[in-house]
């Protein structure tokens, strides 16, 4: 297995994310409005540069993960591209929301990605209205999809410099379905994440926590609040990770 995305995915990623720093600053974005940014060709960019909770975050420099959310015939596809920097870490799972149900639906794992399919999964709440949705640790819940990824010791896990690139089909599911926050209904829980993933490995590799797509700000000016040992980071700053990160995984 390579620490590297293929060859011929390089302009594919540059582009999209120069593109997605483009349309974010002249979009006008404050510094603390936390939302998707626009892909070419259409698709949403989120970037997961919060830690949620008291647990260590992981090591070195957020966005920890980035998740390009692209339509495709029948559906769209997802890359996971991961940031983490410290070996002993890994993703297990990435949670997102949706506007609407995608009952029926089908998924499948590309052969690109560099994480052992067979143990990957999708899962999407069956009873939109009514069903508990998929909560994560350190009170960030309420999700309707969750991709869970390989956590076994001899599985190829998803760790740093790789991609994870999932299929999900189901009629009329297009990105936009995926513009809405999350819904927790237990008290006391992190509301307005776009997204969110479970990271293990942490704190020197016997640790866990989550990572997310900050909170919704309705375009309130100002730096958002600490979310217990998590700070969110300005636009501009997530914008030049983004881009440095899909640079730094194309190179040869």
């Amino acid at each position: 297995m390579t620490s590297k995305y293929h060859e011929h995915q390089r302009p594919a990623l540059l582009a999209a994310a120069a593109a997605a720093a483009i349309s974010g600053l002249l979009g006008g974005l404050s510094p603390a409005q936390a939302q998707p940014i626009d892909l070419p060709g259409g698709g949403y960019s989120l970037a997961f540069d919060l830690n949620i909770g008291d647990n260590p975050a992981p090591a070195g420099t957020p966005a920890w993960l980035t998740a390009l959310i692209k339509p495709i015939s029948g559906g769209v596809s997802i890359d996971l591209l991961s940031n983490l920097q410290s070996p002993s870490e890994f993703i297990t799972a990435v949670g997102f929301n949706l506007t609407q149900s995608i009952q029926p639906f089908s998924w499948s794992c590309d052969p690109s990605s560099q994480i052992n399919c067979q143990s990957a999964k999708v899962n999407v709440i069956e009873d939109f209205d009514n069903a508990p949705k998929i909560n994560f640790q350190n009170e960030a819940k309420g999700f309707d999809l969750a991709i869970y990824l390989p956590d076994g010791k001899n599985d190829n896990r998803l760790t740093g410099g790789e991609m994870a690139r999932f299929t999900i089909l189901a009629e009329g599911l297009t990105p936009d379905l995926f513009l809405s926050t999350n819904t927790p209904s237990s008290p006391g829980s992190v509301t307005g994440l776009w997204s969110a993933a479970k990271v293990q490995g942490t704190n020197g590799g016997d640790g866990s926590t989550t990572i997310a797509d900050p909170p919704a700000t309705n375009g309130v000016p100002g730096p958002l609040p600490l979310l217990g040992a998590g700070v969110s980071l300005g636009l501009s700053r997530r914008l030049r990770q983004r881009l440095k990160l899909a640079q730094t995984a194309c190179s040869p």
